[in-house]
């Protein structure tokens, strides 16, 4: 029998090796009670020792800093030909807007308490204010600040114009959030590149066929266009008169044109010496009568040397727009002059 001493009482073994008894729960309970209660104290105390630092002063808000980019379209305030922050200084809104003075003053960091956050950095160069403000903004020193730098502006004085110029005029962003504005550049049309050749083939075809129709008429024969029409009778009507009534005056011819686009001649017979005359020079006109051959006049059998109830004698001429056919019903009786 072997008696060992352990930390929490005394235990008896027989034969066996050395076992120390677990510590009871009563006593845990109160450590670890403690522990989470120190933790609990260092926290809030660190907690309020970082809201302490931070708190302004009573009746002062601080204003954020905000930052503008590369491409801000801001000039800078004139006041005796140096940088300043505003006119007079310090940070107001009487201004447009506000350059800080980084050559003036070494880096500072703004207070508790400060209206407005200002950052200052040395080493950027003057600027001329006689430059006009394009220039400036283009070359990259002056109002224009570097990447690095920072522009002081109130949070009351950026607009909504001055926001979208000088936050995302460049950026993708800007672009994804504002494309639907414009209706016209809302819906872009993207084309499909493999299918841009047969869109290129059938504009090319269109383009063509479009040229086809517009080409001149070109008839094939080369005397096609001088062939008379019917809207030409009137001319033949006129020529035919001038022709007749030069050879013979003292019928006093008439030329009339009929319903069925037909060519008639009046002679009156009371004036005639012979009429044998008269119908031999009508039947030479069909060849050599100028008139009749301009304008491809025919003999019509059925109305030739008639002698009407009025006492005129009546010669008929065919246009070759009119077709080959009787005129006259065989009801109808006609007497010749010869």
């Amino acid at each position: 029998m072997h008696t060992y001493k352990c930390k929490y009482k005394r235990v008896l073994v027989l034969n066996e090796p050395m076992r120390c008894a677990s510590p009871s729960p009563s006593f845990l309970f109160p450590f670890f009670f403690l522990s989470f209660s120190f933790w609990c104290w260092v926290s809030t105390v660190q907690e309020r020792r970082g809201k302490k630092m931070e708190k302004p002063m009573k009746g002062e808000k601080v204003r954020p800093l905000q930052v503008l980019p590369r491409n801000s379209l801001h000039p800078a305030g004139r006041t005796g030909g140096r940088h300043s922050v505003g006119s007079s200084g310090i940070c107001s809104r009487s201004g447009s807007s506000y350059v800080v003075d980084f050559s003036a003053s070494p880096p500072t960091w703004a207070a508790a308490g400060a209206g407005c956050v200002t950052v200052t950095q040395p080493s950027l160069p003057p600027v001329d204010d006689t430059e006009p403000q394009h220039r400036r903004m283009s070359s990259g020193h002056g109002a224009t600040p570097s990447r690095t730098s920072l522009m002081v502006v109130p949070e009351g004085t950026v607009g909504e114009d001055d926001t979208r110029d000088s936050f995302s005029s460049s950026s993708s962003a800007y672009m994804r959030h504002h494309r639907y504005e414009n209706p016209f550049t809302a819906y872009q049309p993207v084309s499909d590149p493999y299918d841009r050749h047969r869109e290129i083939e059938r504009q090319r075809r269109f383009i063509n066929d479009s040229k086809r129709l517009g080409r001149p008429f070109i008839p094939s024969g080369g005397r096609a266009l001088e062939k008379p029409t019917r809207y030409l009778l009137g001319d033949c009507v006129a020529a035919i008169y001038r022709t007749i009534g030069r050879d013979w005056p003292e019928t006093d011819p008439m030329v009339i044109s009929t319903a069925e686009d037909l060519v008639v001649v009046y002679m009156k017979r009371a004036r005639l010496r012979n009429t044998d005359t008269v119908l031999r020079y009508m039947n030479a006109s069909l060849k050599r009568n100028e008139a009749v051959r301009a304008f491809d006049l025919r003999k019509v059998p059925e109305g030739w040397d008639l002698l009407t109830d009025d006492g005129h004698i009546m010669y008929t001429f065919k246009p070759p727009w009119v077709r080959q056919r009787r005129f006259l019903p065989d009801q109808v009786v006609t007497r010749k002059a010869h």
